[in-house]
């Protein structure tokens, strides 16, 4: 279920110009940050890293996020496959 917060950040990115695209982007990135806050380790007791947390969202809400295509950078991000962050 969408909470008030949810749709207030909807509105606010909406508001700035942000796609439909962006926004599910900006949804994925905070139930990944919620669910890796709530799951520090994996079944297995490793930490729980970005990439399978991503996985697991995704998966966990597939009904809310789009069917992207192979081989798409959206497809590495849900699958967590090639992802590099340079800061």
């Amino acid at each position: 279920p969408e909470t008030l917060e949810r749709t207030k950040d909807e509105e606010y990115y909406s508001k700035r110009g942000c796609t439909k695209a962006q926004l599910l982007y900006i949804k994925l990135f905070k139930l990944t940050k919620e669910y890796i806050k709530h799951h520090l380790r994996t079944t297995d007791g490793n930490k729980m890293s970005v990439n399978k947390a991503v996985i697991i969202v995704y998966k966990e809400n597939i009904n809310i996020f789009p069917n992207w295509a192979d081989s798409s950078l959206n497809s590495y991000y849900y699958k967590g496959e090639n992802l590099t962050i340079n800061i």
